[in-house]
């Protein structure tokens, strides 16, 4: 056991599963920041030892850097024996990091072998988020279906109804997609929904579908009466463009009372006005 004359570090600085450990510390005290320098130690102390290329994975995975978590996790697959769970903690990452073709293809060969009800579940979850966007729509909406009759509803994410209302609208199904965009924000709880409104009304917007656009935009405003005054154009633009003139000339003249500054909500304001 160390002395109190020196650090646990100093005694013994260049062993790795000391350096591991300590990281493991502050990773369960939910300090990542400090984590993640102690698994760095742990790997430049000895670059042949797996387990802080998994700890560092994990880390980074929490704070969001998936770019760096996928290199670190194949570096530890390299390293390791590879078991079921660290292949399917693998597959996740490849979506986390963006890498969808790599993770349809790793989520394939997972459920082709025996897969427990439970992670049969999650690796098909993968696999039809994935070729959502790695370009397989059609199989993609087969899958996501399939998982979310497999998953207990309470363990299922806001998110994963707001990606699926993302797929059935490139697949041009309007009502799916609204119905499973208004389930994901219902199930969501935080405060501030207007990052997630406003991506809606930007996928129908793209697509032209301009009445859609101007309900969601009318909903992120409702939801954030101080919003910024682009989404307020954009609302009384959609219903313009959808002939909706009644709720144009409503969204105008609330653009034209919290941004009398903009010119353009007199503009649009006076043109649904005179149509």
């Amino acid at each position: 056991f160390p002395s109190h004359d020196k650090p646990f570090t100093e005694k013994d600085a260049t062993n790795s599963l000391v350096l591991t450990s300590i990281g493991n510390l502050w990773y369960l005290a939910k300090n990542y920041n400090k984590a993640l320098e102690y698994y760095s130690k742990a790997k430049d102390a000895d670059n042949s030892n797996p387990l802080p290329y998994r700890s560092l994975a994990d880390a980074y995975r929490l704070t969001q850097k998936y770019d760096l978590a996928l290199q670190n996790i194949k570096k530890y697959l390299e390293l390791s024996d590879n078991d079921l769970n660290d292949c399917i903690t693998y597959t996740e990452i490849l979506y986390q990091a963006k890498d969808y073709c790599n993770a349809v293809k790793q989520a394939q060969e997972l459920l082709g072998g025996n897969l427990s009800k439970d992670k049969k579940t999650t690796v098909i979850g993968i696999l039809g988020f994935s070729e959502s966007e790695c370009g397989d729509s059609i199989d993609a909406q087969r899958n996501i279906a399939q998982y979310l009759s497999l998953r207990d509803p309470k363990f299922i994410t806001p998110y994963t109804y707001i990606e699926y209302g993302k797929l059935w609208l490139k697949l041009g199904n309007n009502d799916s997609a609204a119905y499973y965009y208004a389930k994901g924000i219902s199930a969501d709880t935080a405060r501030d929904k207007t990052e997630i409104y406003r991506q809606i009304a930007e996928k129908f917007k793209a697509r032209k579908e301009y009445c859609k656009a101007a309900e969601w935009y009318d909903n992120l405003i409702k939801s954030n009466p101080t919003t910024q005054p682009l989404d307020h154009y954009w609302c009384t633009v959609m219903y313009y463009y959808c002939k909706d003139y009644a709720n144009g000339v409503n969204a105008g003249k609330r653009f034209t009372t919290t941004h009398p500054d903009q010119p353009s909500a007199f503009y649009w304001y006076g043109k649904l006005i005179g149509v």
